[in-house]
C-alpha cells in the first residue's frame, strides 16, 4: 500500500507499564462455588498474596474497605469471616491481581507511566518504581465544605461571584457541583437566587475577590436599613447556593489543592481558631509529609510514609473513601526505532481516510444542525444563553447533555467492504489484515478534499 504520510511524528512517546511484581496468579483450579476449596485453597491464596507489602499497599489504596477488610480477616481473631465473606473477598483480590497482571492503564499502585526514547529497540522494566502521591479530590472536597459550613471563619474569607453565573428571568442561576462520592456525576443541577437590588450590589462588589467581612460592611452602607443579621443571611445564602465562591476552593488551574487551602486558611488567620488552628496544624504535617514521600527514592519508606499519611487524614476527615491518590513514574528504559514511528505516522493517515465520520462526529453534526434550525446561520449566541435550558443545552456525550445519543445508522457500503475482509480473513485464518491502495479507496466516506483534518493525532494502542 502507498500512503504519503499527512503526519510526521513529534518524537514524543509516553509508555504505559504494569507494575505487576510476579507470582499473583489465582489458584487456576479453584472453584469459587464450593465453599469448601475457598475455604482451604482460597485462603491459602489469600494469606500468601496478603503477606506481600506491596499487595497490601496498591489493594489498600485502590479500595481503603476491602484493605481493612482482609485485614481483619489474616487477623487472629476468634470470629472468622463467613463462608460467602471469605468468597468475596477471594474474588475481589483475584480481579485486583488479574488486573496487574493485565492492564497497563494507569491506577493507583498498579500501572504507572514514562518516556520512551528514539533509538534501537528495547525495553528494560526495573523494580525501582517512584510513587507520587497527593491528597484525594473526594477528601479535599469534603474538608473544604466542612470548613465552609463554620460560620466564624467565613467572615475572613476572600469571597467572589461565580464568573458561570447566568441571570435569567430575574434569577441568577448557577451550576451545582455533584454529590461527594456519588458513583457517576449525574446530570447538571442549577441552584437560583432571587435577582433582588442587594443581589445585584453582591454581583457587582464581589466580581473581584473581597473579604467577606468587608462585603458586609459595603452593603450595610449601601442598605442602612437593613440589620447585619439580615445582610449576613443574605450574604451565607450565597454562599451555600454556590453563587459566592470562598477562596478557599483552589481554581482549577492549581496543581496543588493542599498548599492552596493551607495558604488561604493561613490568610485568613485561622490559626487563632482553635480546632481550625489544630487542623490547619495536620494540613501542614500532611504536606511536609507528601513532599518528603515524593522526594524519597526508598520504597519501604514511601510506603511508611503513605500509611501514617493516610491515617492522619482519615483522621481528620472520617468517612470519605480513599485519602491518598497517587501516580506511579515506572523505572524502565524502553526505546522505539525510528521506522516504528514513521509507521505510526502512516496509520495515522490511514486511520483518517478510512474513518466513518470524517466531517464531524454525529454529535457534533446534529448540534449543528440544530443549531440552524433554532437561530439561523451566522447567528451570533452567548455562549452561557446557548448553554441554558432554554438554549440547546450541551452536546451529546457532555455531562448534563439533555438529549440521547444519536441514533446508529443503517448498514453502509464501506460496513460491507470491511465485513467482507473480516470475513476473508477469517476463513483463511489470518491474524492481521493487510490493506491495499483499493481496500482503502473502498473504506473511505464521502470526499475528503472538502475535509478538515485535525493538526495534530495523538495514537494510543
Amino acid at each position: 500500500m502507498t500512503v504519503s504520510p499527512r503526519y510526521q511524528h513529534a518524537g514524543l512517546v509516553l509508555a504505559r507499564v504494569t507494575t505487576d511484581p510476579g507470582d499473583l496468579d489465582p489458584p487456576p483450579y479453584l472453584n469459587p462455588a464450593d465453599p469448601a476449596a475457598v475455604e482451604q485453597e482460597g485462603r491459602a491464596w489469600l494469606a500468601k498474596v496478603w503477606a506481600r507489602p506491596e499487595v497490601r499497599d496498591a489493594v489498600a489504596l485502590a479500595s481503603p474497605v476491602l484493605g481493612a477488610r482482609l485485614d481483619q480477616i489474616q487477623s487472629n481473631g476468634t470470629t472468622g469471616p463467613t463462608a460467602k465473606e471469605l468468597r468475596r473477598a477471594v474474588l475481589s483480590v483475584a480481579s485486583y491481581m488479574l488486573r496487574w497482571q493485565r492492564r497497563a492503564t494507569p491506577f493507583g499502585l498498579f500501572a504507572g507511566v514514562g518516556a520512551v526514547g528514539v533509538g534501537r529497540a528495547m525495553a528494560d522494566v526495573r523494580s525501582g518504581h517512584r510513587v507520587v502521591a497527593r491528597v484525594d479530590g473526594e477528601w479535599l472536597t469534603t474538608l473544604i465544605d466542612r470548613l465552609e459550613r463554620r460560620l466564624d471563619l467565613r467572615p475572613r474569607l476572600m469571597v467572589s461571584v461565580d464568573d458561570a453565573r447566568i441571570v435569567r428571568d430575574g434569577r441568577v442561576i448557577v451550576h451545582t457541583r455533584a454529590e461527594v462520592g456519588a458513583s457517576t456525576p449525574g446530570p447538571l443541577r442549577e441552584s437560583s437566587v432571587r435577582l433582588s437590588r442587594p443581589v445585584q450590589f453582591v454581583l457587582n462588589a464581589a466580581d473581584s475577590p473581597i473579604r467577606f467581612d468587608a462585603l458586609a460592611d459595603r452593603m450595610a452602607a449601601e442598605f442602612p436599613s437593613a440589620s447585619p443579621d439580615k445582610i449576613h443571611e443574605l450574604l451565607h445564602g450565597l454562599v451555600d447556593a454556590g453563587v459566592l465562591i470562598t477562596n478557599l476552593r483552589p481554581p482549577m488551574t492549581n496543581v496543588d489543592a493542599l498548599t492552596h487551602l493551607i495558604d488561604a486558611l493561613r490568610a485568613a488567620g485561622a490559626d487563632s481558631l482553635d480546632d481550625i488552628a489544630a487542623a490547619l496544624h495536620d494540613l501542614d504535617a500532611i504536606s511536609a509529609d507528601l513532599a518528603r514521600h515524593n522526594h524519597t527514592i526508598d520504597p519501604d519508606q514511601a510506603r511508611d510514609i503513605r500509611a501514617a499519611v493516610a491515617t492522619r487524614m482519615s483522621a481528620l476527615v472520617p468517612g470519605v473513601g480513599p485519602a491518598l491518590a497517587a501516580d506511579v513514574r515506572v523505572d524502565a528504559t524502553i526505546a522505539l526505532p525510528e521506522r516504528v514511528l514513521d509507521e505510526a505516522a502512516r496509520a495515522a493517515t490511514v486511520l483518517l481516510a478510512t474513518t466513518t465520520q470524517p466531517f464531524g462526529s454525529a454529535a457534533w453534526l446534529d448540534y449543528h444542525a440544530r443549531f440552524l434550525a433554532r437561530y439561523g446561520p451566522g447567528a451570533l449566541v452567548p455562549v452561557r444563553d446557548l448553554l441554558a435550558d432554554s438554549g440547546l443545552g450541551y452536546p451529546t456525550g457532555y455531562l448534563g447533555a439533555p438529549r440521547a445519543r444519536p441514533a446508529w445508522r443503517v448498514l453502509t457500503d464501506r460496513d460491507a467492504a470491511l465485513l467482507a475482509l473480516i470475513q476473508q480473513a477469517t476463513l483463511t485464518g489470518s491474524r492481521e489484515i493487510e490493506l491495499t491502495d483499493a481496500d482503502v479507496e473502498a473504506l473511505t466516506v464521502g470526499e475528503h478534499a472538502d475535509a478538515v483534518a485535525p493538526q495534530r493525532i495523538e495514537l494510543d494502542e
